[in-house]
């Protein structure tokens, strides 16, 4: 039996296939992670230590924002979590600010340029980033969710193979309205006798595998 897979991106303005390549919603995900960064250690330095933000500071952030964002692209974070749950994104939010943060504390003794005095700021803005870079991916999530919901950003999902497997995975994406995956069309060269009679009301057939081919 014929294997199935989603055509992966964005098409067109309002409805289009899942395709593999960046997206601008990614592009957005790297500016705003990085700002946040720097947001939350720069109000966390002036609200808690004494003495005005300096070099030293800007210098750290621009170490964590560029740690964060290589290993974000290591780990292919920024890639699109249409379909992935929340719990699932914030926990490599984490990861990946953990690691950031073991890289920053090596350079801390590194250099032993950290006082005691701004230790407890560092630890606040530790702790505080990934707080921050969740709620605003809960936030982004939300409003995705309320165009979504509108038939604004939807897409459609190519399946190859008319099989079970592929209406087992078209039930599963119907399932979940909120990633905007809500039209699904069939390819299939194999005979229509061999195809599966559950796929026909889930989507339609239409093409074989040269026409997916085009279309991609």
């Amino acid at each position: 039996e014929r294997g199935c897979s989603v055509q992966g991106g964005a098409m067109g303005k309002r409805q289009g296939y899942i395709r593999r390549h960046e997206s601008t919603f990614a592009a957005l995900h790297r500016i705003a992670d990085g700002v946040w960064i720097a947001v939350c250690h720069y109000v966390l330095v002036l609200v808690l230590l004494p003495e005005p933000w300096s070099v030293f500071h800007t210098l750290v952030t621009i170490l964590a924002v560029f740690s964060f964002y290589v290993l974000g692209e290591v780990s292919h974070f920024y890639h699109s979590w249409r379909a992935a749950s929340t719990g699932r994104e914030e926990k490599m939010v984490w990861g990946l600010w953990l690691t950031t943060i073991a890289f920053i504390l090596f350079v801390d003794f590194a250099f032993a340029r950290v006082q005691e005095a701004a230790r407890i700021t560092t630890m606040a803005w530790f702790i505080s980033t990934p707080v921050v870079l969740c709620l605003w991916r809960r936030a982004y999530r939300s409003v995705l969710r309320f165009f979504r919901r509108r038939g604004r950003n939807t897409r459609t999902v190519a399946i190859v193979g008319a099989t079970k497997v592929g209406a087992m995975l078209a039930n599963r994406i119907l399932s979940m309205p909120s990633t905007g995956m809500r039209n699904i069309v069939f390819y299939d060269d194999r005979d229509e006798s061999r195809h599966e009679p559950n796929c026909k009301a889930l989507g339609p057939l239409v093409g074989d595998l040269m026409t997916l081919v085009d279309v991609a």
